[in-house]
């Protein structure tokens, strides 16, 4: 079946797009190949989770579930931030100067490789007294210890990643993923049929430290293409950048986790506790699936804006930034609508006893649409390099949730209080991000036109790196 003229023109106008090199083929190819690898990771290591579990039993699965969690709350001193440092650097600088991306690439890894055996060691250290106390279960210290490696490696791979999205490799990104999770299926099945859990976790380390391996590979495959020399001498120049960036990258991260347990502490500590904790749950696994899209399209925005950024195009980001907030707000759509459309029956999904509570769902709804929108804007402040303001907008985030939910929560208001409060603190938070997002525009405008003092002038151009 041949197509017509209409169709024709359409699939040559969207292969003229996806083969160019305008912003709109990049910004496309960069979706695509994020939304590729994020669904082949997924799907492969969800296999190998289901097959474990079936392998495992739900005890030793739960305590799998556990040491995952205990690792990954390490994972953000490990990981030093470092991942976000390589991509808007190396976006940044791979065109206009070479050398200095080169060195930048030479410090994450450096710092990645340091930060992480710190980490790996601190976690063998205290394995023995994690899994007495934080676990209750002083059985699985030798599992712990093995995670240091499976935490060493994610942290690595982390950074190598970051400098791949600097590149905007995604689609190699999508195809380490592939192989990642190739790998990790047979090595995780293999290890549970061998050693139970501590298999199972060491054969996680094997798939991380084979995806550290292929991607180092393929870094200096894209560095030789952009004629880039990974360089180790001179690393001191750049060490600012770790302050300037990478540590209030690190605080601004650390400061979600335990800021949301907090706030989920106030609620099962009121009437009803834990019982209203089933209801916010629910209605809390939405979020994340709203939220799958618009975080790979912020992933996407970094290097682009970081590049554009660079080279002071700030029309050319104002319309990207536009058109990405658009394009999360519909790509969260079709989960949202139903939320707010079907709140009362989908919440009934989760039993009788919940459906009478649809108004926790639509809070949360708006929440997470909310954060959406916010995802691109955000991407903003980092390629700015205004990271201490980013951690400081972060903070006043955590501040004002804990503070509306003691409120709420005091008055008894339960799941739809600390509902409320998520959506009062992500409303504040949208406030001061796009207003600063605004106002970051004007300044680098004015700094570009001349309307500032040259001393001003020159202090602007400092912090926007």
């Amino acid at each position: 079946m041949t197509m017509g003229a209409p169709q024709a023109a359409w699939a040559g106008a969207v292969t003229a797009m996806w083969r160019g090199s305008g912003l709109r083929a990049r910004f496309a190819r960069g979706i695509v190949w994020a939304v590729s690898g994020a669904l082949i990771s997924q799907a492969l290591t969800l296999g190998a989770s289901v097959m474990a579990a079936r392998l495992l039993g739900k005890v030793q699965f739960g305590e799998l579930g556990m040491i995952y969690s205990t690792l990954g709350m390490f994972g953000v001193l490990a990981g030093f931030g470092l991942g976000t440092t390589a991509t808007k650097h190396i976006a940044e600088f791979r065109s206009r100067d070479p050398e200095r991306a080169g060195r930048i690439l030479g410090l994450s890894s450096v710092v990645a490789w340091v930060s992480s055996l710190f980490t790996a060691v601190l976690i063998v250290s205290l394995a023995p007294w994690l899994a007495r106390t934080a676990l209750s279960a002083p059985h699985l210290a030798g599992a712990l210890r093995i995670g240091a490696a499976l935490l060493f490696f994610n942290a690595v791979n982390g950074a190598q990643t970051g400098a791949l999205s600097g590149f905007e490799a995604f689609r190699e990104i999508a195809g380490l993923n592939l192989i990642r999770g190739a790998l990790t299926f047979p090595l995780v099945v293999g290890g549970v049929v061998v050693a139970e859990l501590n298999g199972a976790v060491a054969g996680l380390a094997l798939a991380a430290a084979a995806g550290c391996a292929v991607t180092a590979v393929a870094i200096r495959r894209q560095a030789a293409a952009h004629s880039i020399r990974i360089g180790y001498r001179g690393l001191r120049r750049e060490l600012p950048i770790l302050w300037r960036f990478s540590i209030p990258a690190v605080l601004a991260s650390s400061l979600v986790g335990p800021v949301m347990w907090c706030s989920s502490t106030f609620l099962v500590a009121s009437r009803n506790g834990y019982a209203e904790m089933g209801v916010f749950s629910a209605a809390n696994q939405w979020r994340s699936a709203v939220l799958f899209l618009p975080g790979l399209i912020g992933q996407v925005m970094l290097p682009v804006v970081s590049d554009l950024w660079g080279q002071n195009r700030l029309r050319e980001i104002r319309k990207l930034l536009l058109g990405a907030t658009a394009l999360c707000l519909l790509a969260a759509g079709p989960i949202l609508l139903p939320m707010f459309l079907l709140h009362r029956q989908i919440m009934s999904m989760y039993g009788a006893s919940f459906g009478s509570r649809g108004a926790v769902l639509l809070m949360t709804g708006s929440a997470a649409a909310l954060l959406a929108i916010q995802s691109p804007v955000a991407t903003l402040v980092a390629a700015a390099s205004r990271m201490w303001i980013g951690a400081a907008m972060n903070a006043g985030w955590a501040l004002v949730l804990l503070g509306s939910s003691w409120c709420f929560l005091r008055a008894n208001w339960g799941a739809d209080g600390l509902a409320a409060a998520y959506l009062v603190a992500y409303a504040a938070h949208s406030i001061w991000t796009f207003g600063f997002a605004a106002a970051i525009l004007r300044e680098r405008r004015s700094a570009a036109t001349g309307w500032l003092s040259p001393h001003f002038r020159q202090e602007a151009s400092g912090v926007c790196g």
